[in-house]
């Protein structure tokens, strides 16, 4: 399946929109939106994908995502075995440019002028102002068209005293033509697969090229080879099986997609500094 531009229905009325997702799971495809993304998870647990990184979330956590930066938030097995669990999550949905240019520059503005210009690689907020946000988040459907409008100002002032955690290094900004429709295939059957022996030859054709234009297409995309970025998300999922699962370092690395365990372990101490025993104990 191929992830698709996402199109928020913004009210005529409003600048801002709310959004609650009260369903089984939350929506597990790949996209993208010009608005910026203000986002509270309530209730639910998973890993997702950031512009070109692996992220956790979990209940309670606040992410800030950029204007056209791709991301999916897949929860865990669990809710689609079980949907009566179900997931909650409020999100606000924003255009810088509904303000206008001149607003932004308006000096009481600064620190969250800087810390939207950060969201455009996704900000996971943490810090001892949390609660405030999320509770102000949670007032949000409750609010009328001028409330929200003031609240998100006073929202994003309280996100702009939390601590940032960057949440990749995406660089492409616009998503538009053949070059970032391939792109979009090609993220969505690796997350679709991750635990799978995936090939070269079998992503390239699912961007129309050959393995050799593939490997410097993606190079330029992503700045990482296939093989990095598959690591890196895999490695990523297994911290969290490692964390909230009782299996074995053995079945994890095999659950994500790694086909032997000494390669799981250097690739696994290559990224996160440690070996899967020691982070464990320390999770």
């Amino acid at each position: 399946m191929k992830a698709l531009p996402f199109k928020i229905p913004m009210p005529e009325e409003a600048s801002v929109r709310v959004q609650e997702d009260r369903s089984s799971h939350f929506y597990d495809r790949l996209h993208f939106h010009p608005e910026l993304q203000l986002t509270l998870i309530a209730k639910g647990y998973g890993s997702g994908l950031v512009g070109n990184q692996m992220v956790d979330f979990g209940e309670g956590d606040l992410f800030l995502l950029g204007s056209n930066l791709p991301h999916l938030f897949k929860c865990d097995e669990s809710f689609y075995a079980h949907p009566e669990r179900g997931v909650y999550a409020i999100s606000l949905f924003f255009r810088e440019e509904s303000f206008g240019e001149r607003f932004w520059r308006l000096p009481e503005l600064y620190a969250i002028r800087d810390l939207l210009r950060q969201s455009t690689n996704g900000l996971s907020l943490r810090g001892a102002a949390q609660s405030r946000l999320r509770q102000g988040l949670l007032a949000m459907p409750r609010a009328n068209a001028f409330e929200r409008l003031w609240g998100l100002l006073d929202l994003l002032r309280m996100a702009s005293e939390l601590e940032r955690i960057p949440l990749s290094n995406w660089e492409s900004t616009h998503w538009e033509g053949e070059g970032d429709e391939r792109l979009r295939r090609v993220l969505q059957y690796l997350m679709d697969h991750l635990g799978e022996n995936i090939r070269l030859e079998t992503v390239a054709s699912i961007a129309n090229l050959s393995p050799s234009a593939f490997c410097r297409f993606f190079k330029l995309r992503t700045r990482k080879t296939l093989v990095q970025f598959l690591n890196e998300v895999r490695i990523g999922l297994a911290c969290r099986l490692l964390r909230e699962e009782e299996q074995s370092i053995a079945s994890v690395a095999y659950q994500v997609g790694f086909q032997n365990l000494s390669n799981f372990n250097r690739q696994f101490r290559r990224i996160r500094g440690t070996c899967p025993t020691a982070w464990r104990r320390g999770a």
